[in-house]
């Protein structure tokens, strides 16, 4: 990949963290590189609809095709860790979870008794992520913006994940600090993210609870999405960049 990048005139880099790690890693001149980050369109319908606020929503959803291998190792941890510590303190949730070609072993994951849903392939990404109070993302590898956390923002729906989760999606270079868990209580600074941030099962654990219950944090974390999706996916805006510097390489 690095010899590629050396052979070219310019670079289309996809997120913050992908940037900053050629150039201060790396040490590609920046003259090299053009951000180029998905392209959003306004928020969904959802995201303003009487229907689709805080008390109208419950439970939790968790997306992913099941071909990539971070997304069947978010589910099995998920499983195993970080929704039974969810579910001891919020024992009337569900979690809604939905993938592409889930192979046999993911399917068998499902649980109707602790309220670990495993659906396989979703139809309506719009319609489920409208009813749904927060999305899990708890990706403990894998690289680039995460589709699912733009798609959730995009419908209203925040965010609880991991640093790897968020890459991408800070307005400040990817520095997580300000949305992680301190102490006992999740918190998000005078920044602001989308959701919430943790490292381990139990942080992420605390920081769902927290936001599942806590509706003024909950329309802060949209309030954040919806101003993050403009400042960093902007359509026009990113079109218009990577158009320039094409024209310019």
């Amino acid at each position: 990949e690095l010899a590629s990048i050396h052979r070219s005139d310019l670079v289309l880099v996809c997120s913050s963290h992908e940037y900053d790690l050629l150039t201060n890693t790396f040490g590609i001149d920046s003259s090299k590189l053009c951000m180029a980050p998905f392209f959003s369109s306004e928020c969904s319908p959802a995201y303003d609809s009487p229907d689709c606020q805080y008390e109208q929503r419950s439970d939790f959803v968790a997306l992913g095709g099941y071909r990539h291998p971070p997304n069947v190792d978010s589910v099995k941890w998920l499983k195993a860790e970080v929704w039974p510590r969810i579910r001891s303190r919020l024992p009337e949730a569900k979690l809604h979870v939905w993938g592409s070609y889930p192979p046999q072993h993911i399917m068998q994951l499902n649980d109707s008794k602790s309220g670990f849903l495993v659906k396989g392939r979703l139809d309506n990404l719009a319609e489920e992520l409208a009813k749904r109070r927060i999305l899990l993302a708890p990706l403990r590898y894998g690289a680039g913006i995460k589709g699912k956390v733009v798609d959730a923002w995009s419908h209203g729906c925040p965010v609880v994940t991991t640093p790897v989760g968020a890459e991408g999606t800070k307005s400040n270079r990817d520095i997580l600090t300000n949305c992680s868990v301190r102490g006992n209580v999740g918190d998000i600074d005078d920044v602001g993210w989308g959701g919430l941030v943790g490292t381990d099962a139990d942080v992420l654990a605390r920081c769902a609870v927290r936001l599942y219950r806590d509706q003024g944090l909950w329309d802060e974390s949209r309030r954040n999405a919806r101003r993050l999706l403009r400042m960093l996916f902007d359509e026009k805006r990113n079109l218009n960049a990577v158009s320039n510097a094409i024209s310019e390489a």
